[in-house]
């Protein structure tokens, strides 16, 4: 119609009544509109939708995948037949994989299981002030903020791959100037902070694969790999063929609870150490002063990247008792004899009475009386995605928060910064010494720093270097 067509020609075209064309052109920009959200299906869909109708179906999908994500099930009939096929099949898979094993001959260092978990990593428990706070306060609720966290160790409890984590932002503004690849997480992002099958298959060729290479090329071990995984949607059966030296066995549906090793206390020990080593820098942060506007001030400021530090320490501190025993309800020969008498979950019960210990030094409302179940409580929580936290997800409001701005300058780690780095530690060892009474712990104090300073050293002396090369070349340009 902008070149000039007669409406009438156009219906006898696209053999449609002549009120159809002139309804497009009046609509011109609600269709175009629309049509942005269909993408490559744009030029098949003939019925404009609703914003409001796009928005619905947007939300109905993430509402079922978060389900499935939890491993939630859908409907009646499949919740009461759960209980006796989750058994049987449970009973039946374990002589499946042992089968596999005498056939390839692998041992527990080349057996893997890896497994996903949501994490809400900035939430208190709900009787503590901080959560009483947020709760009566308007707006978007810290304590709802969650990513995804896939860990992987193996059977012999000897090797644990990078934990990946999932957030909902590519470029959170707390990671501003942070190289992605030298995080301590493998980091991968969607607005939906889950673990698709694009996600996992980066982890599986990117992190895992020349992870475990390098592992048991140490141990003198060949590369020849059993990975078990659940039957989620995130895991595609391509990667079955992927790799020749890596054989994937996925587990019976609806047996993670009972026999899949991650879900053996491992990953709630995890989270029981995430919990403690929050509380820790809570309370750390009251070095100053026990005033409760300190803790909120530091609850306020706690963000993705202190997360992840507490992450990387909680997944380092899990035992290798704890990961060998996750395995004793699928393969029990494959745990260490004198761990078999080993209460299962033992180590998460020592994390959690260190964690409320911690709390109860907190002080304050919720904090001075912490329970145990308070934080078993929290460690199990698995809550389904509110309409509000949908149409969050759907909007991608939160996400826009916290995004880089472009203003801001990218923090440089020049000569200067190093160097200022350096400084400042002598001036913490030089304090230490002049006003601890107990000569030998200042000493070893120092020791320690100076040791842990080692690498900042080289980086200073190597920057040095290559700005005083930069400086010659440039003189001898300008010549």
């Amino acid at each position: 119609m902008k070149e000039g067509e007669k409406v009438a020609f156009l219906a006898r075209r696209f053999n449609v009544n002549e009120s159809t064309i002139r309804s497009i052109r009046n609509n011109e920009s609600k269709i175009r509109e629309s049509a942005k959200s269909l993408g490559k299906h744009a030029e098949n869909c003939k019925i404009s939708r609703s914003p409001l109708m796009e928005k619905m179906e947007d939300m109905l999908i993430i509402w079922l995948q978060d389900l499935m994500h939890k491993k939630i099930p859908i409907g009646g009939d499949i919740i009461r037949e759960r209980a006796s096929a989750d058994r049987e099949a449970a009973r039946k898979f374990p002589d499946q994989v042992r089968a596999l094993i005498a056939e390839k001959g692998y041992v527990a260092a080349q057996i893997f299981n890896c497994d996903e978990t949501g994490l809400f990593w900035k939430r208190m428990p709900n009787r503590t002030y901080l959560m009483k706070e947020e709760k009566t306060a308007p707006g978007y609720k810290s304590s709802k903020e969650r990513y995804t966290l896939l860990f992987c160790a193996n059977a012999a409890g000897t090797f644990k791959c990078k934990p990946m984590l999932v957030y909902r932002a590519e470029n959170p503004r707390a990671l501003k100037g942070k190289q992605k690849e030298h995080l301590p997480v493998f980091w991968k992002s969607n607005k939906t902070a889950w673990v698709t099958a694009k996600t996992f298959t980066d982890w599986f060729t990117l992190s895992f694969v020349p992870e475990v290479r390098a592992f048991l090329n140490r141990e003198n071990l060949s590369f020849k790999v059993l990975l078990l995984l659940d039957n989620c949607a995130a895991h595609p059966d391509a990667l079955m063929t992927s790799n020749p030296d890596v054989e994937i066995l996925f587990l019976p549906p609806n047996t993670t609870s009972l026999i899949q090793p991650m879900d053996q206390s491992i990953i709630a020990t995890f989270k029981s150490y995430y919990i403690k080593g929050v509380l820790r820098n809570i309370l750390n942060s009251l070095h100053q002063s026990t005033s409760e506007d300190y803790v909120k001030q530091f609850w306020k400021n706690f963000n993705i990247a202190h997360s992840i530090s507490i992450v990387d320490e909680s997944w380092r501190m899990i035992k290798s008792t704890t990961l060998n025993n996750g395995w004793n309800n699928l393969l029990p020969e494959l745990v260490e004899k004198n761990q078999v008498s080993e209460i299962q979950g033992h180590e998460q019960e020592q994390v959690i009475r260190e964690a409320v210990n911690i709390a109860r030094s907190v002080g304050g409302e919720g904090f001075s009386d912490l329970q145990e179940s308070e934080l078993l409580d929290l460690v199990a929580s698995t809550e389904v995605l509110s309409v509000d936290e949908i149409d969050a997800i759907v909007q991608n409001t939160a996400a826009e928060e916290e995004m880089i701005a472009d203003e801001e300058p990218e923090p440089v780690l020049t000569a200067k910064v190093v160097g200022n780095i350096l400084a400042d530690a002598e001036r913490l060892i030089e304090r230490a010494l002049n006003y601890d009474p107990i000569m030998t712990r200042s000493l070893q104090f120092r020791q320690d720093i100076e040791k842990s300073l080692e690498c900042y050293k080289n980086l200073y002396k190597d920057l040095l270097r290559r700005a005083k090369q930069k400086s010659l070349t440039q003189y001898f340009t300008a010549k």
